[in-house]
C-alpha cells in the first residue's frame, strides 16, 4: 500500500509540472497495481486523477467514463 501511496504522489508532481503523459502513464500504472491488492481507495483515486487529466488534456468523454468508473468503485466499497 506504501507503494501504491507513493506512486500516486508522483503521479501528482508530474501533473503539477503538466507533464500531462507521464502523469497518465504513472496514474494507469498505480491503478494496475491497486487492481493488484485490492486497494479500492486507490483505486477510486486513480480513476478521479486519470478523468482530470483526461479533464485538463480536452478528452472529455474519456474524463467522464473515468469518472463513472470511480463512482462505481467508491459505491461499491461503501
Amino acid at each position: 500500500r506504501r507503494i501504491a501511496n507513493a506512486f500516486n504522489n508522483l503521479a501528482n508532481i508530474y501533473w503539477q509540472l503538466n507533464d500531462y503523459p507521464r502523469a497518465m502513464a504513472t496514474f494507469q500504472s498505480n491503478l494496475q497495481l491497486a487492481d493488484a491488492i485490492a486497494f479500492d481507495r486507490i483505486r477510486a483515486l486513480s480513476l478521479l486523477n486519470l478523468a482530470e487529466t483526461c479533464r485538463q488534456t480536452g478528452e472529455s468523454t474519456r474524463a467522464r467514463d473515468y469518472l463513472h468508473d470511480a463512482l462505481r468503485v467508491s459505491q461499491e466499497a461503501g
